[in-house]
């Protein structure tokens, strides 16, 4: 995946997913099998948001990346 494709799943599809589930929790659920439901699909869209923004960074052009040259 590039970086851009990244960026777009994070920012365009995971994160309003996670608001969206965020606020059904905040009007309420009708029982505790659904809202165990809810916070077990949170919990894994976060997880895979932590691991786009991992594969992000080693795709990321870094600048302060020390070459060893002339380093003081």
């Amino acid at each position: 995946m590039d970086y851009h494709t990244i960026k777009y799943i994070q920012n365009k599809l995971l994160k309003p997913k996670i608001e969206s589930l965020t606020t059904k929790i905040k009007l309420g659920v009708d029982n505790c099998k659904e809202y165990k439901y809810i916070i077990r699909q949170i919990r894994r869209n976060e997880a895979l948001q932590h691991d786009l923004t991992d594969l992000l960074k080693t795709q990321e052009p870094d600048d302060n990346t020390d070459t060893g040259e002339g380093s003081t």
